[in-house]
């Protein structure tokens, strides 16, 4: 009952049923009943005013009941504000609020909460702190009407506060270059719209939200007379990383003056706001958040705002928190559960495609990805796509048909086409000829890249020897014959070392190229060779990926696949990865998406070993701290040696973390610079496709990774961006922009 309660109208009857039924269980079990209301509120943000008459409830018959719940929800909001879990405190916050209106806790406790806020707002060092205060306190206002009956002049300093921020609050052009999913002249983000509507809520003298059920009006009369507690919170810690995601311009695919819904606009901010909690929260099961979305309490359904809201919560890279298939199933399941959606995902999805020159580069790799999986859930059935000679297949063909080859929409569809031929057949897609395709129109097959492998060129003096390799391998010659073998017929003193190692590992993908698992194996078992020979060579690292790359040149899922694993198992590493995706070798490549999904799950492994060395620092600190009042003794002295070596890896780890992300900005400018260096040399304009493009990537990797290059952010400034003096205006713009974050 208690994760149904709040669906449908009627919900102070309901409640006085179940407080009735839980007063037994109150006294044995209130540990289970806090969780419940507290998790309630995460997984149904908008069921907090129910959850508030509960322990309302509750409290009426069994005041320590309330007492202890407060102090529950004090700790566990400080938590969340240690851990900068801003979403969490939001919806702390806006529980805060219920227990207020429903009288558990003193009007003034809040109030003096949103004051120590504010005040950290005003102690903030950077923008972020006081953008990331001030977005709390503007989210918990429309929830607390009974604060606006019985503090009006608390409620009017607070919000007097919050128009001083604002109108000092600088302009987000500085984050729409950085942040935005599509390039415009958008000027709201997350903390505006919520500073619009509460302006509008003022205005109209503070409205309860009619969209959404308030029991505490018709319990008035028992949650009046009951006991009040203080809520106090401890100080407050200061924030030691960025909250992006709320800088972020928003994103909107449908026309805001047309849109079908009778809320109000401050309502309608408010519903996109719980909708995306809903997505985020209850990401363990997709199914429950869709059911979650599909029965909100509404008089209608809110289709265009639950799709927009979805495909903000996809295509943008600061909020994308959740493994992209859970947001596709959840599509699927909102379908499944609402069929008249799947017109208006239609429309967003058209929406996106044609604002393909203006779309985000890591939002249109998103996209696409998201695209594919979604059509492969439908089993590439999906009738607004392509059936039976129409939908909207045929619409971007159009679309392309008046434009260059080589534009961003023909990138972004060459893009999804790729990635949908890692999910189905290649003949799926582009059937023998005279036969149709069920997936895609004939005219859309000729951007379908043929997915095959790519021996190399072996020069003719070497072709004998090379194929005698290829045969070694798959004999399971032992490693030591297979380097006197090689070094027989490829001479070290007339064969440099980089193109041994090339041929090399050519001959192990060419000895099996059906099953990725046997190739795999190939490269285990000859694992030693690699790293006892050349684990200390740059170049011959190189040969390897240039090898991987040549080879598989036309499956990049085979090439970020082999990478992945060949990374994991040591024979290359991400200083080998970054030097060569940048190298001249490379650099015709670098319009295609794969090379950066190389480049991100490279740099994924190292921020996350610099995290786990970091939980483990933190963990030997706190061990030591237990045994360090003790005399000398083994067990502190063992705590101190884990300590000290726990230490040592974690500032290792930092370091290497820190090489490696300014080899990764080093590459990117020299890239650049060579390209506008030769087109200048040329007579050529340097602002093409290629150059765009990687300005965009060098961008997006700036702010997928901007909390890990915080630190050393003056560093990158001095050695290799603006203060060197040494970079083209143009890409010291991109940098500025994301240094903003």
């Amino acid at each position: 009952m208690m994760t149904e309660i709040g669906d449908n109208r009627g919900a102070a009857d309901q409640l006085r049923t179940l407080a009735d039924t839980l007063d037994a269980d109150v006294r044995s079990h209130p540990d289970f009943i806090s969780e419940l209301c507290i998790q309630g509120t995460y997984d149904f943000p908008y069921r907090a005013p129910v959850y508030g008459c509960l322990v309302g409830l509750l409290n009426h018959t069994r005041s320590e009941f309330g007492q202890q719940f407060v102090q529950r929800l004090s700790r566990e909001m400080h938590a969340a504000i240690s851990d900068v879990e801003m979403n969490t405190v939001k919806l702390q916050l806006r529980l805060l609020a219920s227990l207020v209106n429903a009288g558990v806790v003193l009007a003034s406790s809040l109030v003096s909460v949103l004051n120590q806020f504010l005040a950290a707002a005003d102690d903030a060092d950077d923008q972020n702190g006081k953008d990331c205060w001030t977005w709390l306190v503007l989210n918990t206002l429309p929830w607390c009407s009974k604060l606006f009956d019985r503090n009006g002049d608390d409620i009017t300093s607070i919000v007097e506060r919050l128009e001083g921020f604002m109108s000092a609050r600088p302009s987000i052009s500085a984050f729409n270059s950085a942040l935005a999913v599509i390039a415009n002249d958008e000027t709201r983000d997350a903390v505006t719209l919520m500073w619009n509507a509460v302006q509008e809520m003022r205005e109209a003298n503070w409205p309860a939200m009619g969209c959404f059920e308030h029991p505490a009006d018709q319990l008035q009369k028992v949650l009046s007379d009951m006991e009040n507690h203080e809520f106090e919170l401890d100080e407050i810690p200061s924030l030691n990383t960025t909250f992006a995601v709320i800088r972020s311009p928003v994103l909107r695919l449908f026309d805001e003056e047309t849109s079908r819904h009778d809320l109000r606009a401050w309502e309608a901010t408010i519903v996109r706001d719980i909708i995306a909690d809903m997505i985020f929260n209850n990401a363990e099961s997709h199914r429950d958040a869709a059911t979650a979305i599909a029965k909100l309490p509404l008089s209608f359904r809110p289709r265009e705002l639950v799709v927009e809201t979805l495909f903000e919560c996809i295509v943008k890279g600061t909020t994308q928190v959740h493994p992209l298939i859970y947001f596709t199933v959840l599509t699927v399941d909102l379908c499944a559960l609402d069929p008249k959606i799947d017109a208006y995902i239609g429309q967003a999805v058209g929406a996106l495609f044609t604002s393909a020159q203006h779309l985000d580069i890591q939002s249109a790799d998103i996209f696409s990805e998201w695209l594919a999986l979604f059509l492969s859930e439908k089993q590439f059935k999906w009738k607004l796509w392509y059936s039976d000679g129409t939908g909207m297949a045929y619409t971007w063909l159009e679309l392309l048909a008046g434009q260059e080859e080589g534009s961003r929409h023909h990138m972004l569809l060459r893009d999804f086409l790729s990635r949908v031929s890692r999910l189905t057949y290649y003949t799926k897609l582009v059937p023998p000829q005279g036969q149709p395709s069920n997936v895609i129109p004939e005219g859309m097959q000729r951007y379908v890249t043929p997915v095959s492998a790519s021996p190399p060129r072996i020069p003719e003096h070497l072709e004998d020897g090379y194929r005698k390799l290829v045969r070694n391998v798959q004999s399971r010659m032992p490693g030591p014959e297979l380097q006197a073998f090689l070094e027989e017929f490829m001479p070290p003193e007339g064969s440099p070392k980089a193109e041994r190692i090339y041929l090399l590992t050519s001959a192990l993908i060419q000895s099996e190229t059906k099953i990725f698992s046997q190739m795999v194996l190939k490269f285990g078992r000859y694992q030693k060779l690699f790293m006892e020979q050349w684990s200390n060579d740059l170049d011959g690292k190189k040969a390897v990926l240039k090898a991987i790359m040549d080879f598989w040149g036309a499956s990049p899922q085979m090439s970020v696949l082999l990478v992945h694993k060949l990374l994991n198992a040591g024979i290359v590493d991400s200083t080998s990865i970054v030097h060569f995706l940048f190298s001249k070798d490379n650099s015709h490549r670098l319009l295609k998406s794969y090379n950066f999904e190389i480049l991100t799950s490279c740099l994924n492994m190292v921020v996350e070993r610099t995290k786990k060395f970091k939980n483990e620092a933190a963990a030997a600190n706190r061990a030591l701290k237990d045994v360090e009042h003790l005399d000398d003794c083994p067990e502190k002295a063992i705590a101190q040696d884990k300590q000290g070596r726990a230490k040592d890896l974690y500032d290792k780890a930092l370091r290497s973390q820190k090489e490696t992300f300014l080899g990764v900005f080093q590459r990117f400018v020299m890239a650049l610079a060579d390209h506008l260096t030769t087109c200048e040399a040329e007579g050529k304009d340097p602002a093409d496709m290629w150059f765009a493009c990687l300005m965009a990537r060098l961008k997006q990797i700036g702010r997928q990774y901007h909390t890990s290059i915080k630190s050393f952010i003056v560093t990158l400034d001095t050695l290799i961006f603006t203060a060197s003096g040494n970079t083209d205006s143009r890409i010291n713009d991109v940098f500025e922009g994301f240094k903003e974050l």
